[in-house]
């Protein structure tokens, strides 16, 4: 039913517009709810702490509730959920949820390893403590990072470096946070597995791997381009000439030495093999 349709639309963006609120609220100060429980059982109430990460699965449910309401399509009674899921002849979300979430897995078991914090190390070694130097090389490292892997995967592995590093030299780490965070979000737009909306695009216009990348890798390059610049523009009088490095030996930051030779090997395959897969058949 049209009613229907437009109740669950509705339904879903006012979920999501609260789904946001009570995570940034949660966030700030977490909630803790008690629950009384009979003597016999427990003498003193449970508490039970509501923190951020409890307000999006929610909010998952309550979407999920609301799409398996019934809708009429053609005469034919279907579910929301299941025909989403489906797609139609030009757009599989069910094949994008899998290739995503198998990526964003590879890539997480590849940081678990230790092995970006290395090169994040190495860069800020190899930069002889000379701030621009290392504003580039952060820069080029997100770069590197978000397009194999995803802008998620560089963001949570390269800020933790940056403050520490920030810390350990008294440096201003907003210059190196903003540019890893503007490399991030414009190269994940370089490869097709970089983010979930690339799949959908290239789904949609039927595009192959390599076809994908060579209508994005010229306007990716130039966007980076242009952004390094205006980020320069923006933080030079912020990025001192000289900064102090900090006494730590790179290497130690690899845990999993083997993990990390076997993920990489990982990786590099599976990117080879989507980028084949077309002429494969």
């Amino acid at each position: 039913m049209t009613d229907v349709g437009s109740f669950t639309a509705v339904a879903a963006l006012v979920i999501f517009c609260l789904a946001i609120v009570f995570t940034l609220v949660l966030v700030f100060r977490p909630v803790a709810v008690t629950l009384p429980l009979p003597a016999s059982a427990r003498r003193k109430p449970l508490r039970i702490a509501v923190k951020y990460y409890i307000a999006p699965v929610v909010a998952v449910l309550l979407m999920l509730a609301c799409t398996c309401m019934s809708i009429q399509v053609g005469g034919r009674v279907r579910r929301d959920v299941g025909r989403g899921l489906a797609g139609n002849d030009q757009i599989k979300p069910y094949g994008i949820l899998v290739l995503f979430v198998s990526m964003a897995y590879i890539a997480g078991s590849l940081d678990a390893t230790g092995v970006f914090a290395w090169m994040a190390l190495k860069f800020t070694v190899l930069s002889g403590g000379r701030g621009y130097v290392l504003f580039l090389f952060y820069f080029l490292l997100s770069s590197f990072i978000t397009t194999f892997t995803s802008n998620d995967v560089c963001i949570l592995t390269l800020t933790p470096i940056v403050c520490y590093f920030a810390k350990a030299t008294g440096v201003d780490p907003m210059p190196f946070l903003f540019a890893e965070y503007a490399a991030a979000n414009t190269f994940g737009a370089l490869l097709y597995t970089g983010n979930p909306t690339n799949i959908i695009v290239a789904q949609a216009y039927d595009m192959t791997f390599l076809g994908y990348s060579k209508y994005m890798s010229l306007p990716t390059l130039a966007a980076g381009l242009v952004t390094f610049l205006v980020l320069l523009l923006e933080f030079h009088s912020s990025i001192p000439k000289s900064i102090p490095l900090p006494a730590v030996d790179a290497s130690h930051m690899v845990r999993d030495r083997l993990g990390a030779w076997f993920g990489s090997a990982n990786m590099l395959t599976c990117l080879a093999l989507l980028a084949a897969a077309p002429s494969l058949g």
